[in-house]
């Protein structure tokens, strides 16, 4: 990697579902994508992370964790 004078106080990510892929795949593969930049921001100061989610995926991911059936 290479060395940078200026690292970005922001970084956005913007998700998109494997049209190939079922949903509960997707999923997984998404939240273990955001984990591991999450940690990548964390480890070089990266201090705000978006995440956008154009089918929703995750957001109803975690309202299914909030409101089990």
């Amino acid at each position: 990697l290479s060395e940078r004078s200026k690292l970005p106080s922001h970084l956005a990510l913007a998700l998109v579902a494997n049209p190939d892929a079922d949903r509960e795949t997707s999923e997984q593969y998404m939240l273990k994508s955001v984990e591991q930049i999450a940690g990548w921001c964390r480890a070089v100061g990266i201090r705000r992370l978006t995440v956008y989610d154009r089918e929703g995926i995750l957001q109803e991911s975690f309202i299914c964790c909030l409101h089990p059936k």
